[in-house]
């Protein structure tokens, strides 16, 4: 392992377990069984691993177990890509706690429960490990200060340990992810060792490998940065724009995420610490994919070293792109990686080969997985410059080829004359005379062996003890399930008479209601009828009724019309006698006034003939 940080992170991509080992503890939160379509049980633990001292170091994770014998195929950590969460892939570990796995999916920094409600949480992390770095001049890789992708993949590590702890019968993980999970899925494979206190075997990233050197370097990085939020790019460029540059990127992948491009944690180195680790590898792609092009891929495989003279146990490595697909996991990806998997839990050193369509698939590697072993020549001459007692070294089969006799095998000779040669410069160069370990390594394993064998024949004991113990409890639960046999069907036979009973009191009582139900309906129809009768000679004498009041009306209106047209007459004659009243009151006053207009006038003259002839007076 590199240079540790006081954080748990060091330069040359590895992890400090010790930093996470000492600090983190586990706690469970609830525990609930669903039912598979199968019909078995599924359990699903909700727990959260915090490390004491670690600021936003608190993890959710769910582990889902299916109900099993014999212990699980091994742990199984998912992870769940940008904008998702753990509860959206949930199901997808359901269904692989139904085939067997023990199977761990947890919320990424700023994302489910991490986010607390927040709806830009993951940008506002990002901005803000930006802005501390910035700030801080902080070159150092610490937890908090490397959100995207670095902190992920420790996360995925401490999970699969806290997972393992709390899921007996397995040492064994898997790593598998959708996009950024696959990318943390791949940072942590390779920042694996086996101090985190469990076996690695597989790591199968779905649309999340690729070398990130050859985007920066190809004009191909575009898509991958404005797949990150804005807010993040927003406090980049100091607020001047939400789109990134190309030199956005750069600042931000040197800051958040050293050593992404081009460095340790880019995709060919990662994917060569995978490969040296003994780590089975299987990458699904799309051809066309913007975000995580092909391009990439293959020019992160093909920086691999040649296989030709590495010896002893290789790896799987399987690197296909489903043609036509952009940034997007379809199910045929996923039955890749499901099939990938299979094939890795039934063989965890030489998993099953897989065979791939080339009208759906890109194939970019399919090396298979297998045990070379090296020339005996080339062993004898290594072990020989390291100054090495080649004897204790040599396996049955080698001892075999050089104690043949020279005479039966052309090549036995030469061989014999070399092993002698190398042994006397080993000798040679040997200042101290040198114990093998293998020696040593001998000596203890035929101690082990012989314990082995103590122990293998007092679990042989203990097994026929308990074979005995199983028969009797067999034969103690065949005559229980007998018993129990013959109780059910007593109380089935007990239980049919009783439905036979109340359908036969159930048929009576329809009867009984189907009877007054008539009878009701009899007494209904009279009731009906005779209320129909009454209702007519209601009807009959109300017509009558009003056929005597239209009567009466008629006949009063025709008097009332008597009456009128008398009164009428009388007011008419009344009217006519009137008139003539005032036409003779008229006519006497009428006179009346032209008499007194005659006396007045009469008058009027007399006194103006006064005055006359009073004026002629006075004038004599």
């Amino acid at each position: 392992m590199g240079r540790s940080t006081t954080r748990g992170t060091s330069r040359d991509g590895a992890f400090d377990a010790r930093f996470w080992i000492e600090r983190d503890e586990d706690a469970l939160a609830s525990t609930s069984v669903v039912a598979g379509a199968d019909g078995a049980a599924i359990e699903i633990e909700r727990r959260t691993v915090t490390a004491r001292g670690v600021d936003a170091s608190a993890t959710p994770y769910a582990l889902a177990r299916g109900a099993r014998g014999g212990g699980a195929r091994a742990l199984l950590v998912y992870t769940h890509g940008t904008g998702s969460s753990k509860e959206e892939v949930l199901d997808r570990a359901r269904a692989y706690a139904r085939e067997g796995w023990d199977c761990a999916v947890f919320d990424a920094v700023g994302h489910g429960e991490r986010a607390r409600g927040e709806d830009d949480a993951y940008g506002r992390v990002l901005a803000e490990a930006y802005d501390r770095i910035e700030r801080s001049g902080e070159t150092r890789e610490r937890y908090g200060n490397s959100p995207y992708v670095v902190d992920g993949a420790i996360d995925c590590l401490r999970v699969a340990r806290a997972a393992l702890g709390n899921a007996p019968g397995t040492t064994r993980a898997c790593f598998a992810g959708e996009s950024l999970g696959g990318m943390y899925a791949a940072c942590a494979a390779a920042g694996w060792s086996l101090d985190w206190g469990f076996k690695l075997v597989a790591c199968a990233p779905m649309i999340g490998f690729s070398s990130f050197s050859y985007g920066v370097e190809h004009e191909r990085w575009f898509a991958r940065a404005i797949s990150l939020p804005k807010r993040l790019w927003s406090r980049v460029s100091d607020g001047a724009r939400e789109t990134p540059t190309l030199a956005d990127v750069k600042d931000f992948y040197s800051r958040v995420c050293p050593d992404i491009c081009g460095g340790s944690r880019d995709g060919a180195r990662v994917l060569a610490r995978i490969r040296a680790k003994r780590v089975h590898f299987c990458a699904v792609n799309g051809s066309d994919d913007a975000r995580n092009p092909m391009e990439g891929v293959m020019e992160a495989f093909a920086e691999q070293p040649s296989r030709a003279k590495q010896y002893g146990a290789r790896a799987q490595c399987t690197i296909v792109a489903q043609k036509g697909v952009g940034h997007e996991i379809t199910d045929a990806m996923r039955d890749v990686v499901r099939t990938f998997l299979t094939n890795v839990a039934a063989n965890f050193v030489e998993p099953e080969a897989m065979t791939f369509d080339d009208k759906i698939w890109d194939v970019v590697s399919n090396e298979v997985a297998e045990n070379v072993r090296e020339p005996l020549r080339a062993k004898l001459e290594s072990w020989a410059n390291g100054g090495i007692d080649l004897a204790s070294y040599l396996d049955d089969a080698d001892r075999e080829f050089l104690s043949d006799p020279a005479s039966s095998v052309a090549l036995a000779s030469e061989g014999v004359d070399a092993v002698v040669a190398l042994i006397e410069k080993a000798r040679e160069r040997a200042e101290v005379k040198y114990v093998s370990p293998f020696e040593i390594a001998k000596r203890e394993k035929a101690e082990r062996l012989v314990r082995e064998r103590e122990e293998a024949e007092e679990a042989e004991r203990r097994r026929r003890v308990a074979e005995r113990e199983a028969e009797r409890e067999a034969e103690r639960r065949r005559v229980e399930e007998a018993e129990a046999r013959r109780l059910a069907a007593e109380a089935e036979r007990v239980e049919r008479a009783r439905l036979q009973a109340e359908e036969a009191e159930r048929r009576r009582v329809e009867a009984e209601n189907a009877e007054r139900a008539r009878l009701e309906r009899e007494e209904l129809a009279r009731e009906r009828e005779l209320e129909a009768e009454k209702k007519r000679a209601e009807e009959a004498a109300e017509r009558a009724r009003k056929e005597a009041e239209e009567t009466r009306r008629v006949e009063g209106l025709a008097r009332v019309r008597a009456l009128l047209t008398k009164k009428n007459s009388v007011k008419e004659e009344m009217k006519a006698s009137a008139k003539e009243r005032v036409s003779d009151k008229l006519k006497v006053r009428q006179a009346s006034i032209s008499e007194r207009l005659m006396r007045l006038k009469s008058s009027h003259s007399r006194r103006l003939q006064e005055e006359e002839d009073s004026e002629r007076n006075g004038l004599i």
